[in-house]
């Protein structure tokens, strides 16, 4: 069973991310968050895949940020610390179909979803 946990980032937030990080900011961005959505739910051995919108560079970054913070997180407790990534199209998984629904259910508030906290130490850790 897939479970899920939505955070929401208001335009503000965006924003104020975009103005402050120099670098890659969507990226950071798009990583740190999917990193506090993972992190109450994910578990040993578990495989994150996530859906192929991000393409070329951009998935590079993604992936390369969600290693770094799960590096950081989980240090020393292995396998959570070297998480599996996999960027695989929607037609492909039903985990990451189901992902997609949840996604676009939480934008037009279906389910609930967390108010986003601060990522600025978890993208502290990315700079």
């Amino acid at each position: 069973m897939q479970e899920h946990n939505a955070l929401r980032l208001d335009g503000e937030q965006c924003s104020n991310y975009k103005r402050i990080i120099e670098k890659n900011w969507r990226e950071k961005v798009s990583a740190t968050s999917i990193f506090r959505s993972l992190r109450p739910l994910v578990k040993h051995f578990d495989i994150i895949q996530i859906d192929k919108d991000f393409l070329g560079w951009r998935k590079d970054y993604v992936e390369r940020y969600l290693k770094t913070l799960f590096a950081k997180e989980f240090c020393g407790q292995y396998p959570l610390c070297s998480a599996k990534i996999q960027f695989i199209p929607k037609k492909y998984s039903l985990d990451v179909r189901l992902a997609h629904v949840k996604t676009r259910m939480a934008r037009h508030k279906e389910i609930k979803s967390n108010d986003c906290p601060d990522l600025f130490k978890l993208i502290h850790w990315l700079e």
